[in-house]
This record gives C-alpha cells, structure tokens and sequence, in this order.
C-alpha cells in the first residue's frame, strides 16, 4: 500500500509581475459536466487564451516600454475503457479583470472508474494548467497600484518573465480522485499577487463494501521558471527555478498534492 502526502506553496519569491488589463470587450465560457456510464469514456479540453497591452497586439516582440502580456494554457484529455465512469467537471474562462478571490481560469474534476476486470479495464488522464506573464520595463508603479505603499517602494516595474506550470496524471485499473486547477493574471490594478493553483486528491474505490485501491501510477508537478530585473534594466537581477514531481505507482491507497504560486508587488 502506498500513501502520499505533499504540499507546495510558493510565497518567497522576489518577482513582482504586473499583469495585463483586460481589453474592452471581454469573453467568458462556463462549461458543466456530468456522465455516468458503462463502456467507454473520453473528454478532451484545449484552451489557449492571451491578453496584451502593446501596440504591436498579442505575441508581438519586442514589447513596448511597459507592455505586458499574459498567457494561459489548459489542458485536458481523459479516457475511461472498459468499466463503470461517474465523471462531472466545471469549467470556466473568462478574460476579464479579476480581483482577490476569483480566477480567469477554474477547473474542478471528480473522477469515479470502477474497471472491468475481465476485460482489463482502465482509466488514463492528463490535466495542466500554465501561467506565462511577461513585461518590459516602463510603466509607472503610481499608474497601476491604488496602494500608495506598494507604488512607493520603487517609481516603475521592471522587465519580468515568469512561466508557471502544474498538473497531473494518472493510469489506473480504479481511482476515485478530484482535481483543481485555477490562476488569476489579467487584473485592472497590481494591488494583489497573480496565483496558480493546483490540487490532486485520490484514492482507491469502494465496491459492495470493499476498498481497491488505485492500481497502476499517479504523478503530479509543478514547474516554475521565474526572472525579474530592477529598474529599467534589460539582464535578469533575479532569477528563480523550481521544480518538483511526485509519482507513486502499485496499489495507491491515497495520493494527495497541492501546489499554489503567488507574484506581486504586493503579496498576501
């Protein structure tokens, strides 16, 4: 039997992204889903979505002073074969300016697969979720923080480039598991952090009163490559790595992870 427990939480870092307002015109998607079913099983989500403040438009070098652009990729695909699938899952994207407490893109999964085993059952799954916030330097602290402090630390934000990424995925004969996949990058001021989050719970599933375990590999990570400079300095002052993968294989009584990353001026 295999029980794991990790949790992550990425606070001290020295970077200070400023991230993108929203354009004028906003989107927003919300999707709800729930099946259950016995055979066959798949879901598949890609989401790109990019905001830039630059004259040059979305995916435009070199920035302007003070340009920001910020990128945010999700993925999903899922396959359950051969056995009993209890499968719901919210999603929302939105592009919108967001404040403490909400998110421009959720995700929330909860997974029941229950295999076959006479026709060698099983169920697959891969999920991430990437935050790439980047910024030239230029643009005034006093023009983008409504806290007097915050902008009174330093008269203008420097060049910054932070790439986040978290997920997971797993290959079992029977799982029971939730995942939470959230981040927050497109804000009308730089007064609180941008955040990523993400979360895996899993464990085995109990059938007529008996438990069986996960049997097969779960894995999750993260992976963050982070550079700041001071002032309007164009080289990296700051420059911050960080990666971690856990992985159990065998019979998997419970797999636990949560991994949150947080950047700003101002942090909470």
């Amino acid at each position: 039997m295999v029980a794991m427990l990790a949790f992550t939480l990425l606070v001290g870092c020295a970077m200070a992204a400023d991230p993108p307002k929203a354009t004028f015109e906003t989107q927003g998607i919300k999707t709800v889903t729930s099946v259950s079913v016995s055979g066959t099983f798949t879901n598949s989500v890609t989401m790109v979505m990019t905001t830039a403040e630059n004259s040059g438009g979305v995916n435009s070098a070199p920035l302007d002073a003070g340009g920001r652009q910020a990128t945010n990729v999700y993925t999903e695909f899922t396959e359950g074969k051969n056995g009993l699938t209890d499968y719901s899952k919210t999603f929302t994207a939105d592009n919108g300016n967001k404040v403490l407490g909400t998110n421009n893109v959720e995700s929330h999964r909860s997974i029941q697969f229950v295999a076959d085993p006479t026709k060698n059952g099983r169920m697959t799954s891969s999920e991430k979720i990437i935050m790439d916030v980047v910024g030239a330097a230029g643009g005034s602290t006093g023009d983008s923080m409504l806290c007097p402090f915050g902008a009174g630390s330093s008269s203008e934000f420097p060049a910054f480039c932070n790439i986040v990424q978290a997920g997971s995925s797993f290959d079992v004969t029977n799982i029971n598991v939730v995942t939470d996949a959230t981040l927050r990058d497109i804000q009308a001021t730089a007064d609180f952090p941008a955040e990523l989050f993400y979360g895996i719970s899993a464990k085995g599933t109990v059938v007529n009163g008996i438990l069986y375990p996960a049997t097969g590999s779960i894995t999750a990570f993260m992976d963050v490559h982070t550079q700041e400079a001071r002032g309007d300095g164009t080289l990296p002052e700051g420059d911050f790595i960080y990666k971690e993968e856990t992985s159990a294989s065998g019979y998997i009584t419970s797999f636990d992870k949560d991994m949150y990353y947080q950047d700003g001026p101002l942090r909470i």
